[in-house]
């Protein structure tokens, strides 16, 4: 298994036609079938789980499935629902507990580096041929494609780039501590460290990129904005940029929140490992 982290999703297991004995295996579950490769899906990145038709479930990956707060449903052949686990109520690890107990890892500023890499690799995958390369550059592999596609001076793509890195930072921060990141882990402790704006900050701004490069009307609109900068009667291409920038804050929030809950599982799984703890608790905003 990678590193990478990948969104919640439902687990559909099939066994109407091939029964299934489904089981644990570390923190994962273990799906075996005859004829079929065993195959492992991570708790952590599941959402819920649909079994339809037979299947054989060992009790371990049903406590499992319920301490991790994950509800399965059983289906039958036509797809009714004939029974439900829901999980009950529990105290859930909050963010600031979960970045803790990272801390107490030698490897933590390493393994919060590699998750960096991989998220931002993965963004970056559908636009640049080196998406490793641009992860590792961060801030600037995401302000060179902005620049990219906005035709102006060299002057005005550098404000443009300073733009929307401050614009990211802003949402980044805002989010965080909405989502009740302490403000040990938002550079107040003076650790550069243990700051995980700028991570999210970059985060945001290849979002935002992504956004600007998927719409010709905010390219269009960009590259207006600073054709008429200078110009009389124009109103600038900084409050022009910032009324742009801030069009996309809504999209751009809810984007972060999704990251924001990967993040925290990806912490619980991580951590459960290192403690010999189970995953505690569902995503810390939603």
């Amino acid at each position: 298994m990678t590193g990478e982290p990948a969104p919640e999703a439902c687990l559909v297991l099939d066994a109407r036609r091939t029964r299934l004995r489904i089981g644990l295996f570390g923190r994962a579950v273990h799906v075996l079938g005859e004829g079929m490769a065993p195959v492992l899906h991570p708790i952590a990145r599941l959402h819920r789980v649909a079994i339809l038709g037979d299947a054989v479930l060992d009790s371990a990956v049903v406590r499992a499935l319920a301490d991790a707060a994950k509800p399965v449903g059983w289906l039958d052949g036509d797809g009714r629902l004939r029974a439900v686990l829901l999980p009950l109520g529990r105290r859930r690890t909050t963010v600031a507990e979960a970045l803790d107990r990272l801390a107490e890892r030698p490897d933590w500023a390493g393994r919060l580096e590699d998750w960096r890499l991989a998220r931002l690799s993965r963004l970056a995958r559908t636009f640049v041929p080196d998406p490793a390369g641009a992860a590792r550059v961060g801030w600037s592999g995401a302000e060179a494609l902005l620049c990219a596609a906005v035709p102006a001076s060299r002057a005005r793509r550098a404000r443009l780039a300073a733009e929307a890195r401050s614009h990211a930072l802003l949402v980044a921060l805002a989010g965080l501590g909405t989502a009740g990141v302490p403000g040990r882990w938002m550079g107040t402790a003076g650790d550069p460290m243990r700051n995980l704006v700028p991570l999210f900050g970059q985060i945001a701004l290849w979002h935002l990129v992504r956004r600007i490069l998927r719409s010709p009307r905010l390219r269009r609109s960009l590259a207006q904005a600073y054709a008429s900068d200078g110009r009389a009667g124009a109103p600038g291409a900084g409050p022009a940029t910032a009324a742009l920038l801030a069009s996309a804050e809504g999209p751009l929030r809810q984007t972060l929140i999704g990251e924001f809950r990967m993040f925290h599982a990806w912490l619980l799984d991580l951590t459960a490992a290192s403690s010999g703890l189970e995953p505690e608790g569902l995503p810390w905003v939603g």
